[in-house]
């Protein structure tokens, strides 16, 4: 574990009991690109890596997170939630030091993609699949945000303009040995706004 992966990590559990159920083995990398306001940022485990960016919006009060885990990980089978909140977890960092009031984070996950879909996948009826899709998403993030003052506020699915994928058939989801392909039905990614506490 580097240096600052530790560093983090012993921050972290000073902020809650949940954080000390991290194992956040890899290494987190960040530098400043424009003014202070966009944070190009990179965490990297074994078998894993997520990479995204985290815009301040300091105008309004304000901040977005967009990141991206490494594809390789769907194919390994080796994507994990847990280095997933670690990789969030680190990345809220700046924005809540300077206790940006709102946030929307977008991350494309095929870690929780495969376990909110692993949940829903016997439920037969599309529409409640999917919304059963987004609650687990939802609940993901209202339960491993507690190292920070945020809490979800809504999950926002954005508007796909996609024929559905045939090797889907009739089923809500495609195999989960196949990537999942975004259609005009669902999105696998949606985006989530989170509010700061009151302190």
């Amino acid at each position: 574990m580097g240096k600052l992966s530790l560093f983090i990590s012993i921050l972290l559990s000073l902020f809650s009991v949940d954080a000390l159920s991290l194992s956040c083995e890899g290494d987190f990398e960040q530098k400043i690109v424009v003014d202070g306001e966009e944070w190009l940022w990179k965490y990297d485990a074994k078998g894993y890596s997520i990479s995204g960016e985290t815009l301040l919006h300091t105008e309004r009060n304000s901040f977005s997170i967009i990141a991206t885990e490494n594809e390789n990980c769907f194919k390994n089978a080796s994507c994990s939630t847990n280095y997933l909140t670690c990789a969030i977890s680190f990345a809220l960092n700046e924005a809540s030091s300077q206790k940006m009031s709102i946030g929307r984070m977008q991350i494309t996950s095929y870690g929780l993609y495969s376990k909110a879909r692993a949940t829903v996948e016997s439920v037969s009826e599309c529409r409640d699949a999917y919304s059963q899709y987004y609650s687990v998403i939802s609940e993901y993030w209202k339960n491993n945000l507690t190292v920070h003052p945020y809490v979800v506020d809504k999950i926002h699915a954005r508007e796909i303009k996609l024929d559905k994928p045939k090797n889907h058939g009739d089923n809500c989801f495609s195999s989960p040995a196949w990537k999942p392909m975004p259609w005009s039905g669902i999105d696998y990614f949606p985006v989530i706004t989170i509010e700061r506490r009151l302190d």
